[in-house]
């Protein structure tokens, strides 16, 4: 990744990858289809958006914390034309997190539960202005999940 993007950074992608793992899961929670439509891929955004239209409720997302820092596992780069190369990177993000019902602030919120996720991030890597934007969330391979327990 760094041959093609001047300033590149491992460790720096991997905190700004959970941050946007975070604001998409805020927006999620919120209903925000426009704000999910401008950092998903349009598939993800369709996905998320048909997901919110089932829920019976609104509800509240909160990361409590990381148990461990975002782990980049996986970086990929494919040359589709002359002038096109696709970049795809796979961070691991494992945190604590509550979702509740809207409005359960009185009432006593649920305990954290621990969540691992594997999350997908994409974009055109021969175009400076193509931003980074979500592609999809991965399954947490049986190996992963067993260890995270």
């Amino acid at each position: 990744m760094m041959y093609h993007l001047t300033g590149w950074r491992k460790r720096a992608f991997a905190t700004q990858a959970e941050a946007m793992s975070e604001a998409m899961n805020e927006a999620f929670a919120e209903g925000d289809v426009k704000t999910l439509s401008s950092m998903c891929f349009p598939s993800m955004a369709a996905s998320l958006k048909n997901d919110i239209k089932r829920r019976r409720s609104a509800v509240d997302w909160r990361k409590v914390r990381s148990v461990t820092a975002p782990r980049i596992v996986q970086i990929r780069c494919g040359r589709l034309a002359t002038n096109l190369t696709v970049g795809q990177i796979i961070v691991r993000i494992d945190q604590e997190q509550i979702v509740a019902p809207k409005g359960s602030a009185s009432r006593s919120l649920p305990n954290p539960v621990r969540v691992a996720e594997y999350v997908v991030f994409q974009r055109i890597v021969t175009d400076p202005t193509s931003p980074w934007r979500i592609f999809c969330k991965l399954g947490v391979p049986k190996w992963d999940a067993a260890v995270s327990k």
